[in-house]
């Protein structure tokens, strides 16, 4: 199950399993049709909720440098965890109101998340998939 690639950091953090020394941001992502990782939901206590600045349905074009758009997500998990306190960079597209789609650059540090939240957002996803 999903719930079994994440483990408790020990002190309240989730991070995946053989990675204790990483971590997130706090978003939860979902594959579109195309295979492109789409902004599902935000952790309470992530950085990605502190920040304000992601909304559900923006889409992942970058991260740091490298191009992810449609790339498996073997390929870009890797990318996204780091170190408690470092910073990544993110490029994410969104459909403004205009209709026109706008690039997003947002630096996110990450930092543990506490593990019922994250998990009760993710179920709480889960639960609404047809």
């Amino acid at each position: 199950t999903e719930r079994a690639r994440f483990q408790s950091n020990g002190n309240g953090g989730l991070v995946s399993p053989g990675r204790k020394s990483k971590c997130g941001c706090g978003i939860i992502f979902a594959a579109d049709a195309r295979g492109a990782l789409v902004v599902d939901g935000l952790v309470p206590g992530g950085s990605a909720e502190a920040s304000g600045l992601l909304k559900r349905g923006d889409v992942l074009i970058q991260v740091g440098e490298q191009d992810v758009f449609c790339r498996p997500v073997g390929q870009i998990g890797p990318l996204l965890l780091g170190p408690p306190g470092s910073a990544v960079n993110l490029v994410l597209e969104r459909t403004g109101d205009d209709g026109m789609v706008h690039r997003v650059p947002v630096s996110l540090d990450r930092r543990p998340t506490q593990m019922s939240a994250a998990l009760s957002v993710y179920e709480g996803r889960a639960s609404k998939v047809p």
